[in-house]
């Protein structure tokens, strides 16, 4: 079943993600896919999330967020959060 990521473009599920070069909101470190399969413990995928930290939900899930976040990347996977408006 495919990821709906907007109105004209999916993406299916498995497809590999792409490479990517990202920077950190707190150390300005940059990020890198490979940099994330390398320094994760049995590397299994990333999970790519868009969120903005003025929106009110995403406040709310925050906690849950973190737990998830801390649950999943001891089974491989690894997160990124991506905030467009920052």
């Amino acid at each position: 079943m495919p990821v709906r990521t907007s109105k004209i473009h999916e993406v299916p599920l498995g497809t590999k993600c792409p490479a990517f070069e990202l920077e950190t909101v707190d150390t300005k470190e940059i990020v890198t896919r490979d940099g994330l399969a390398k320094n994760s413990k049995n590397f299994k995928g990333i999970c790519v999330m868009f969120l903005c930290n003025h929106c009110p939900i995403v406040g709310h899930i925050r906690s849950s967020l973190a737990l998830l976040v801390e649950m999943y990347q001891e089974q491989g996977i690894a997160f990124v959060g991506i905030m467009p408006n920052e």
